[in-house]
């Protein structure tokens, strides 16, 4: 147990002093600004993935983004934003709605692991947002659900890719354990849409 005990101190030592300056070096919103532009200029640095990275973590995470995206196989958080283990928070379902579990999801990143910056990052050629526009939804109830309300006034897919964003940040903007949170300035919400094509993420 003692053992144990002080493995963990030592992790969270380790942690702290290994990782601790580049975390505080600057805002999240601008470590992921900074990480996607490497992404985008081919200049990846595959930051915290190192077997130090993965021990100094394995009984503490806090990571200082969540990022509600898109499950699509091209939109994969970490990688366009070039972060690394612990870094992010990540939720990801069809057309990057909210939902019941994606409202805990984010609601334990917030409270439980301290997270300071919420991000809802949609895509251009969204399939699901696509989906719903046209009407064809049959066997997907719930997308449905979801997603209509949020682009009920786009009248093409890339307007409802951005409204669906934004719906989506106004959803998590009124929830009131965040209330507080967000009124002081200790977390941020960002609506952001990722190009498929150049690989640059666009915040709104």
């Amino acid at each position: 147990m003692r053992i144990k005990l002080l493995y963990i101190v030592f992790a969270i030592i380790t942690y702290l002093s290994y990782f601790g300056s580049e975390l505080w070096a600057c805002t999240p919103l601008e470590q992921l600004k900074k990480g996607n532009e490497r992404y985008v200029n081919n200049t990846l640095e595959h930051p915290n993935r190192s077997l130090e990275r993965r021990e100094a973590t394995s009984f503490i995470q806090e990571p200082f983004a969540i990022i509600l995206g898109c499950s699509d196989s091209r939109v994969s958080p970490e990688i366009i934003f070039d972060q690394g283990i612990a870094d992010l928070f990540i939720i990801r379902v069809a057309g990057n709605c909210l939902g019941d579990l994606g409202r805990e999801s984010l609601l334990f990143g917030v409270l439980a692991l301290h997270a300071k910056l919420i991000v809802i990052l949609g895509h251009d050629q969204c399939g699901a947002i696509q989906a719903v526009l046209s009407g064809n939804t049959a066997g997907f109830p719930a997308l449905e659900e979801h997603i209509k309300p949020a682009i009920k006034n786009a009248t093409t897919l890339h307007e409802a890719v951005q409204s669906n964003v934004l719906y989506v940040e106004k959803e998590i903007k009124e929830l009131p354990l965040l209330k507080e949170l967000l009124e002081s300035g200790q977390l941020q919400v960002k609506g952001a849409i990722y190009d498929l094509r150049t690989g640059a993420v666009s915040f709104l």
